[in-house]
């Protein structure tokens, strides 16, 4: 994404923007990239860049616990899961945690969890439980 953020007038459209911006965070940090990042350092990243936290609607963390076997191994590759350090007193943006993961032996967010949860945030601005229950199971508040 930070790649998309330094091409000239990219940042200013989405700031611009009526759209809902969402920042999914990555579960995993990527070695000798974002060593240590937790959520907040993603964010701190983007604001580098120039889309700061004000700009976002919303900001999807994961929640799913990782397996310890499958942990044990992004250990060794140098790899942690990104920890969900940051909160928001009053948004934007608001914070959805959620279950994102699929199963198996690599993290990756699953496609129709993370689908169902993008599609109800950009059919409505706010009013959405953000507990961690999965997206099926969200009520507007």
């Amino acid at each position: 994404i930070l790649a998309t953020l330094v091409v000239p007038g990219v940042v200013e459209t989405l700031v611009r923007s009526s759209a809902v911006r969402i920042f999914v965070c990555n579960a995993m940090t990527e070695p000798g990239e974002t060593d240590g990042y937790g959520v907040a350092e993603h964010l701190r990243a983007l604001a580098t860049h120039g889309l700061t936290v004000d700009a976002l609607d919303y900001v999807v963390v994961n929640a799913s616990p990782i397996p310890r076997k499958v942990r044990a191994r992004y250990e060794t590759e140098g790899a942690q899961p990104v920890s969900a350090d940051f909160a928001v007193a009053a948004g934007p943006p608001t914070v959805v945690r959620a279950e994102l993961l699929e199963p198996g032996p690599v993290v990756r967010h699953a496609p129709d969890k993370l689908g169902r949860i993008l599609r109800d945030l950009a059919g409505a601005r706010g009013g959405w439980a953000t507990d961690g229950r999965a997206a099926e199971e969200w009520v507007r508040s």
